[in-house]
């Protein structure tokens, strides 16, 4: 009985240890938070960082007042201003120095970087180098999220890390009209590109990037997360496959999402100039494509909705493509379709047609067709 009465008593105060600061943080009229702030944002960290290193991060403690969730204390004004008439804390008193320090030992046990920054006096931050920021935004920023804290991130950072990725593109130069003209079957040479978003990337630039070493590296200004076995695959890549010759068929495949993965990168298209580059903008947009009059020998009055079916059916078979009408039933896809056999036997000298399809359809197509 006595050892259970102790383990009961050592089991309270285990939840009033962890009770405690929860009640501290819903009567206190502050939240707790934490800004990361990337190298050269910090305003003034204060004269001892005055002369800090390019690549050094900081994260700045500060207060949030729950009445007014825009405004946002620096934590050294807490230590220095609760005199002060215009302080924002002068009216709580020393209740803010008791949540303040509630507050930082709580967070002190889950990020380690906010527990050394407690041997300080009167902490308001740190500093980071470039590893310590990626640990903090890939593990310590969710656990202090969770545990009811604010935390505020770079705009370029997401749950899934950074934004922009190394992705790769085809570079396309139209070749000269030759011969019968255009052709999905025309061979072209294209270069494979390895980007940043908007910026492609030199050889050298993925070397440098090889050489930092760093989960997170800055390239033209923009901040992108990377790790050594990426970059040095994106090199490998480069030197593999720096030229390469396809059909403009497969290009306009990969153009529209039919292209697998490059490399393990993301594909970002194809960046083509040109006729070629004419031919996947109109293929990209809607009705961009011109509509057409009906075929002389067709005996009927398309709808304009048709229209722009048998217009749209005419302008993929140009290029070889197929297509697929996905009309209502009983609003005219067969119509439309007899059109373009219509328009292709006026111009391309009578030539058969190949019709499949399940037999119970067969007696419907031999009545539209006897009748347009």
């Amino acid at each position: 009985v006595e050892g259970d009465q102790a383990d009961l008593a050592r089991l309270a105060a285990q939840v009033w240890d962890w009770h405690r600061p929860v009640i501290a943080a819903a009567a206190s009229p502050f939240r707790m938070c934490f800004r990361l702030e990337e190298p050269g944002q910090s305003e003034d960290i204060g004269a001892r960082q005055k002369k800090a290193p390019p690549e050094q991060w900081y994260l700045r403690f500060l207060l949030q007042p729950h009445d007014d969730p825009s405004l946002l204390v620096p934590l050294d004004d807490a230590w220095q201003g609760q005199g002060r008439k215009e302080s924002p804390f002068r009216q709580h008193g020393a209740k803010v120095l008791e949540y303040t320090l509630s507050s930082l030992g709580q967070a002190a046990g889950i990020c380690s970087g906010i527990s050394a920054s407690l041997e300080t006096a009167k902490p308001t931050g740190y500093p980071l180098d470039t590893s310590g920021a990626y640990k903090f935004l890939t593990e310590d920023a969710a656990a202090l999220e969770l545990a009811g804290f604010g935390v505020m991130l770079p705009a370029w950072w997401t749950r899934k890390g950074t934004k922009n990725k190394l992705a790769v593109r085809a570079n396309v130069k139209s070749p000269k009209m030759q011969g019968a003209g255009l052709s999905l079957e025309s061979l072209v040479k294209f270069n494979w590109e390895i980007a940043l978003g908007d910026h492609k990337l030199t050889l050298r630039e993925l070397e440098n990037l090889a050489n930092l070493k760093a989960p997170l590296v800055r390239v033209r200004g923009q901040w992108v997360e990377l790790n050594a076995s990426e970059i040095q695959a994106a090199i490998d890549f480069w030197k593999k496959q720096a030229t390469d010759g396809t059909t403009v068929r497969d290009l306009v495949q990969m153009a529209l999402g039919a292209g697998d993965s490059r490399g393990g990168y993301e594909f970002q298209g194809v960046k083509a100039t040109g006729w070629i580059g004419k031919l996947l903008e109109r293929l990209e947009e809607d009705y961009a494509f011109d509509e057409l009059s009906p075929p002389e020998g067709f005996s009927g009055t398309l709808r304009p909705y048709q229209i722009r079916g048998y217009s749209w059916l005419a302008f993929l078979r140009q290029w070889g493509l197929g297509a697929c009408l996905a009309d209502d039933m009983g609003l005219g896809k067969t119509i439309q379709t007899l059109a373009l056999v219509q328009r292709d036997w006026e111009t391309a000298g009578k030539a058969p047609v190949l019709l499949v399809c399940p037999t119970s359809v067969v007696n419907n197509w031999l009545k539209e067709a006897a009748r347009f």
